[in-house]
């Protein structure tokens, strides 16, 4: 090399420094090791491989930084040094510092794949996927699957406007588990993340934070089927934190193609084609401390419901949703799901019809399934025409009893507070109503059993018809 730097090669460790003025250059290095290279040195690595650990550069396999049509090169260069990781089993490829523009997608399909980013983006110039990370039906999905460090996937927003409809997502994961997602941002698609259980599973991801803007639907749940009619799901899956929001771009004024109320923050809306087993769909997914937010100046009419959940068993935990359509569980399937504190700031004008101001909007169809869901902490809009009692705030609350069969349930309605069990046990069959405001009875407790037939009894001022 003609570096004025030092080469060091000590048992599997490699070290390639430089002084502070060197400007040398090294056309490719290759070492049974890791690989560190002095932050401080102005010296160029041509391509950089270690064997033990396989990191590709993407600059060593062609891709160029901030170069305007560079997008067909770029796309082959990153998608070379993704199947160069891939061959090796596994490992990390290297997105530095820039912008990079793209013609197609990349692909990966392979466990134990990092990408590391340094505060790089990939500007998508093209209507399909940014990132796509597949698996098969074989239940050889790909796990592990690793974004780290500061990566913007994004699209130009003066060839392809906020709102608009062409099917394009910046994310895809399909039939992918116990993948992690940290420090990404997504912007200016039709999916901003777009999970897809098809055939299999979409499970046990984590996603940390992670900051959506201006995408249509910023995280859209798909469950659909494979060729040979095996379902598929989308389970388990964690959002902790980070800020998703429709800016200033989507009001009426900027004429959006599709406006905000067209999308959604997180939308489980069933599939066409699985729309008839509803008990596997979107189970058990959780969002921690997410913020949800429409700019002021969409429309009430235009903005975003906070989320669409077709599903059972999602918890919503602590998030806040500022000026959006609310929670719509108006689904048949929607049961057990969780809403549990947060902030909700002018959430008007509500998640369905019929009911301008609800934050939350429950299933009204018949033959519903058990609509055990949980609203905790839950307060009405800020308009004051929020028509949705709060029935069912603490519905089917598990207060934790030590009754082997079932436990113990508080439901809660503007007068009565009911407690109850369903295990075999007559004494778990048994009911403690506290009751308000009644004209007759003037508040009290109401002991009986489950058929309220008999060991009836009345504790308070004197009711008509009951038992002192």
């Amino acid at each position: 090399p003609t570096s004025t730097g030092s080469f060091n090669h000590i048992d599997s460790f490699a070290r390639l420094s430089g002084s502070s003025t060197s400007t040398g250059s090294f056309g490719s290095l290759e070492v049974a090791g890791n690989i560190s290279a002095s932050s401080n040195s102005t010296a160029s690595l041509g391509h950089l491989i270690t064997r033990d650990t396989p990191w590709a550069d993407i600059r060593a396999f062609g891709a160029n930084t901030n170069v305007t049509g560079s997008g067909w090169t770029n796309t082959i260069a990153i998608q070379n040094a993704i199947d160069y990781v891939s061959g090796s089993g596994g490992g990390t490829v290297y997105f530095p510092r820039g912008t990079y523009e793209l013609s197609r997608p990349i692909t990966s399909s392979l466990d134990n794949m990092t990408f590391y980013a340094d505060s790089a983006v990939l500007e998508c110039n093209h209507p399909y996927s940014g990132i796509v990370v597949s698996g098969s039906l074989s239940g050889d999905n790909p796990d592990a699957f690793t974004v780290e460090g500061n990566l913007h996937v994004t699209r130009p927003r003066a060839k392809h406007p906020v709102g608009t409809a062409d099917g394009s997502k910046g994310i895809e994961l399909i039939n992918v588990d116990s993948s992690k997602l940290r420090g990404i941002s997504v912007s200016y698609f039709n999916y901003g993340l777009w999970l897809e259980g098809k055939g299999a599973s979409t499970s046990y991801n984590v996603f940390e934070p992670i900051e959506m803007k201006d995408n249509l639907f910023q995280c859209k749940f798909a469950v659909s089927k494979s060729d040979d009619g095996s379902r598929g799901w989308v389970n388990q899956n964690t959002f902790i934190g980070g800020r998703w929001s429709y800016s200033s771009y989507y009001r009426a004024a900027n004429n959006p193609p599709h406006s905000a109320s067209e999308g959604a923050f997180i939308d489980m809306s069933l599939n066409p084609d699985h729309s008839s087993d509803d008990g596997y769909q979107n189970n058990g997914n959780n969002f921690m401390r997410l913020s949800m937010e429409c700019s002021s100046t969409i429309a009430d009419d235009k903005v975003a419901p906070a989320a669409i959940c077709h599903g059972t068993r999602n918890v919503f935990q602590d998030c806040r949703a500022e000026h959006t359509r609310g929670f719509d569980f108006n689904h048949i399937s929607a049961s057990y799901n969780t809403v549990h504190l947060g902030r909700f700031v002018n959430s008007a004008p509500g998640a369905g019809p019929g009911a301008p101001d609800d934050i939350i909007t429950y299933y009204t169809g018949s033959d519903p399934w058990d609509l055990g869901n949980n609203f905790i902490g839950v307060r009405k809009g800020d308009t004051g025409a929020d028509t949705q009692e709060r029935w069912g705030i603490w519905q089917n609350v598990g207060i934790g009893t030590f009754d082997p069969q079932e436990e113990l349930h508080v439901s809660a309605s503007k007068a009565t507070i009911k407690i109850e069990g369903d295990g075999v046990a007559s004494s778990w069959r048994s009911r403690l109503m506290l009751e308000r405001n009644d004209p007759e009875r003037a508040g009290g407790i109401w002991i009986n059993d489950a058929s309220a037939t008999e060991n009836a009894w009345w504790m308070g001022t004197p009711y008509n018809g009951g038992s002192a």
